[in-house]
């Protein structure tokens, strides 16, 4: 996951919003390093 601004609409960019808090989030940041990681070429934010 990496934190430099990006602009919308711009390569292939998945935003996801935080509905909840707590381990559900740790898991979530859990899945998204790891689909980073799998899929360099697409970039995950939080929004």
């Amino acid at each position: 996951v990496t934190e430099e601004p990006i602009e919308e609409g711009s390569g292939n960019v998945i935003f996801y919003h935080y509905w909840s808090s707590g381990s559900w989030l740790e898991s979530v940041d859990a899945f998204l390093e790891g689909f980073g990681k799998k899929y360099p070429n697409i970039n995950v934010r939080r929004k």
